[in-house]
């Protein structure tokens, strides 16, 4: 009897489905609450994936309404996800149309400073007060500046085509910013929140402008154009947009000044030339 019992057990042993390596160490399906560290591969319920680099802390979040929801607390995750798993960096939660697909790499380094590119398909980052519309082949890196309380942004050299930047100022006003490559920026709110003031760095392409577009209530209002070094003040009642020169540090220019003199100096001496021909 022990001898049949034995062969018994051998038999249900080997009918059973093998065991493999992978499986062995296949980790949990993550939690809610879980920090996953990378690098590692996580993939969702809905069969989407995200690829942690070495260094990656990616934490767990409860979803809603069967999406599933990921925060990059730091590090480089790439992603190719549908509309049930959204991603999110400092500045908002990456996202894709009903239906739809996207793949994107995104970067949040240890200070807050956030990277999104999208490589395929057409992403949402959006935040409550902000919304940007990436298309494939084009990134933004987002991050604040203590000096100023809002966003800073800029474009990669390499865009292809204009980043789309809808805000909700308030309940009724609503700015469309339209951001060519090669283009730096902040936007912020000042004299106690009755104005937007949004700002081009000197140090964005010559060759681009950042085109401002309002609507109040729901109907169009001005329109206008920002160039390198100048800035738009927007009254958050009204709608109207004023522009002005960004302002300048004096002490950058004495300096160029005291630069110049000593070239100037130099090229009206009896030593300038010497070993030219």
């Amino acid at each position: 009897m022990k001898r049949i019992a034995f062969l018994s057990i051998c038999l249900t042993l080997l009918a059973a489905p093998a065991f493999t390596a992978d499986e062995a160490k296949a980790p949990a399906p993550p939690k809610p609450g879980d920090r996953i560290q990378g690098p590692r591969d996580v993939k969702t319920k809905a069969g989407d994936l995200l690829k942690l680099s070495k260094g990656a802390v990616l934490e767990v979040k409860k979803p809603e309404k069967d999406v599933e929801l990921f925060f990059i607390r730091k590090g480089t995750v790439r992603g190719a996800i549908g509309d049930k798993t959204q991603v999110a960096v400092p500045y908002g939660w990456i996202a894709t149309g009903k239906g739809k697909r996207v793949e994107f790499f995104a970067e949040v380094t240890p200070e807050g400073r956030s990277f999104v590119k999208v490589n395929k398909g057409t992403a949402l980052l959006a935040s409550p007060k902000m919304k940007l519309l990436l298309q494939a082949g084009q990134g933004i890196d987002l991050w604040t500046q203590k000096e100023k309380a809002g966003p800073s942004f800029s474009t990669r050299a390499n865009n292809k085509g204009d980043v789309v930047m809808l805000m909700q100022v308030t309940d009724t006003l609503e700015i469309e910013l339209t951001v060519p490559k090669a283009t730096s920026g902040s936007i912020f709110q000042v004299e106690a929140g009755r104005r937007t003031r949004i700002e081009s760095d000197a140090s964005s392409w010559t060759g681009g402008r950042i085109a401002i577009r309002t609507r109040l209530g729901g109907a169009e209002g001005q329109t206008g154009t920002l160039g390198p070094g100048t800035f738009a003040l927007i009254d958050n009642a009204t709608g109207k947009i004023e522009f002005g020169f960004v302002e300048v540090d004096f002490q950058i220019i004495e300096r160029a000044i005291d630069l110049t003199s000593e070239f100037t100096s130099l090229a009206t001496s009896n030593f300038f030339g010497l070993g030219r021909r």
